[in-house]
């Protein structure tokens, strides 16, 4: 199953998802959860964030952010190229 990130860093195999609104029933946070489990799985991490985050502490929002990047694993050269027009793309089971 394919899925869109809100940002990612392909380095540091971080997604950063801004949720709003459309994020806040059972059914969209479960199906957050098993998206998020799936993304987990490929090696990436997932740091949530939300509009109010975002509007009323933006400072602190960049911090975090800043932090998720700072503590970023080293990622093997192996996964950083993982583009379809080189093979790549599939999950390692």
């Amino acid at each position: 199953m394919a899925y869109v990130a809100d940002f990612a860093c392909l380095e540091a195999r971080l997604i950063v998802e801004v949720d709003g609104a459309t994020h806040s029933t059972p059914d969209e946070r479960a199906h957050d959860a098993r998206r998020d489990d799936v993304l987990m799985h490929a090696g990436w991490r997932i740091l949530r964030l939300t509009n109010l985050d975002i509007y009323q502490n933006l400072d602190g929002t960049l911090e975090a952010i800043q932090r998720s990047l700072a503590c970023a694993p080293s990622v093997p050269d192996f996964v950083r190229d993982t583009s379809p027009a080189r093979g790549g793309g599939g999950f390692m089971e």
